[in-house]
């Protein structure tokens, strides 16, 4: 069987499917990409403005496995360049059912 057709180690051939977030990521990627050090300003400043709405998009899709939220950590981070953003954080407490991310009482 060719392996672009292999299931998943979860399942069958339909669970395969790429879901939004999957999607999202390799057009984000693909951004994330591009050389900046060739392009002109305004090539830049689209490429930017490209970047950070499809960061947006995948961090505000609904989470359908596992591998979308690692994904949605991988985005929000930068691919670990920055820091967890706080609409990902706050996202990640709706998700598990807790108010708050981290220490009691706003500690830090």
């Amino acid at each position: 069987m060719p392996k672009s057709a292999l299931p998943s180690a979860g399942g069958d051939l339909a669970a395969d499917r790429q879901t939004e977030i999957q999607q999202l990521f390799h057009e984000w990627d693909e951004a994330r990409k591009f050389d900046y050090s060739h392009a002109s300003e305004e090539e830049c400043e689209r490429k930017l403005a490209e970047y950070v709405r499809l960061k947006e998009a995948v961090i505000s899709a609904e989470p359908l496995s596992p591998r979308d939220l690692a994904l949605m950590l991988y985005v929000d981070t930068d691919a670990g360049d920055s820091e967890m953003g706080a609409a990902f954080r706050a996202r990640l407490c709706r998700l598990v059912g807790v108010e708050t991310w981290g220490m009691e009482d706003g500690e830090e």
